[in-house]
């Protein structure tokens, strides 16, 4: 009996020995897992991009503050050793984020173009932005159209009253027309004074000039019609020599006067800026009408008559 009762004890110390020590294995193994599960499950949260939520982030989970078996805090070092990750790849992987390249950022995010084209300058602009730029585009043309109907068109004068008192000498309607001395095909000098008693329609043109071309049938049809009534048409060639001039009229037809203006005189005294330009003139040399462009017959029948009625 008192073998035995020295036994007891003992065994009962070797057992409760073998139990602290199964409980201490038992915790080791938690402690053991617990961060390599939780750095897994860090590695696997930055791989997705969406943390579940409350859960701990990968730097707590890679650095468990866990016991010893003796109750001391188990270092950091150890707790990472056991998971086999590195510190270093452990901070690493917790402060790893997916970062885009440079073309990327500095591209919108709705601007991509699709598939494999080359990106276009207008790519990613919105439905208002480019309906504005079509806006803008299609008022410019709309005004360009204006303009240049308006250049093109030509510019005649509004009737004037006959009766008024004229003014001094000035290219303007209802002035007196200014003096000018031209001469002919022949260099013989013409005074535009000494038209004075008839009605003078004076017309500036030169041999490059198309719509010149165009009004001179007309031109020539008047003077035919109204010369025996007092009316002669003077074309006035800004920059022909004589014998182009007298080609280009003979080739038409043209039998009305044809002078040179020489040295440009007479243009800079008109203030003649366009071709052709005509200026109509009463017997008593006042400027009644000034038309720019070509001129058709039934202008020139219009003025022609009211000058003649006058």
């Amino acid at each position: 009996m008192a073998h035995h009762a020295k036994k007891s004890p003992q065994r009962a110390r070797l057992t409760s020995g073998g139990q602290a020590s199964l409980a201490l294995d038992a915790r080791r193994q938690t402690m053991t897992v617990a961060p390599a599960r939780a750095a897994r499950s860090a590695r696997v949260t930055l791989a997705s991009g969406n943390p579940p939520p409350n859960a701990p982030s990968a730097a707590s989970a890679a650095r468990p503050s866990s016991q010893t078996a003796n109750g001391a805090p188990q270092s950091h070092d150890a707790a990472e050793a056991a998971d086999g990750t590195p510190k270093d790849a452990a901070d690493a992987a917790a402060h790893e984020t997916p970062e885009m390249s440079a073309e990327q950022s500095a591209m919108p995010p709705d601007s991509s173009p699709p598939g494999n084209r080359p990106r276009l300058p207008w790519d990613g602009w919105s439905n208002r932005r480019l309906f504005s730029v079509g806006g803008v585009v299609i008022a410019a043309v709309v005004v360009l159209s204006l303009l240049l109907h308006g250049l093109l068109t030509p510019a005649a004068t509004a009737t004037p009253s006959l009766h008024a008192t004229p003014a001094p000498p000035d290219p303007l309607i209802g002035h007196y027309a200014p003096a000018a001395t031209i001469v002919d095909l022949s260099n013989n000098p013409v005074s535009l004074a000494s038209l004075k008693g008839k009605i003078v329609v004076l017309n500036f043109w030169y041999a490059a000039c198309e719509p010149c071309r165009y009004e001179m049938p007309a031109l020539e049809k008047a003077y035919l019609k109204y010369k025996s009534q007092g009316v002669v048409v003077v074309g006035v060639d800004m920059v022909d020599s004589a014998q182009t001039a007298s080609s280009y009229v003979h080739a038409l037809g043209v039998t009305y006067p044809i002078v040179l203006d020489v040295n440009l005189h007479t243009v800079q005294t008109y203030k003649v800026f366009a071709t052709p330009t005509t200026f109509f003139i009463d017997r008593q040399g006042v400027i009644r009408y000034k038309s720019l462009g070509p001129l058709d017959t039934a202008t020139l029948t219009t003025n022609l008559t009211a000058l003649l009625k006058q």
